[in-house]
């Protein structure tokens, strides 16, 4: 997770979360899975604790492995999240 500043909002000035739909602007903080795709921290905390997977490649991001399940987290990959 990481924060973007005014010297780094160049690199993610064209990434957008694909959760939200809206680009990334500077003291957005963000996060990237092991599948290495970006998203608002806020968006993908909520999205994984519903599905348990990348939105755009299906990824689990606790595995890194394809997972097509939707199984309850448990209490470590909640805590992974916060």
């Amino acid at each position: 997770m990481f924060v973007i500043t005014e010297e780094t909002k160049e690199i993610y000035a064209e990434f957008t979360c694909s959760i939200c739909i809206t680009e990334f602007g500077v003291a957005d903080v963000v996060r990237k899975l092991v599948c290495r795709h970006y998203f608002h921290h806020e968006c993908i905390r909520l999205w994984i604790m519903r599905q348990q997977v990348c939105p755009n490649c299906k990824i689990n991001p606790f595995t890194g492995q394809y997972n097509d399940n939707n199984n309850a987290l448990n209490n470590t990959d909640a805590q992974m999240l916060a």
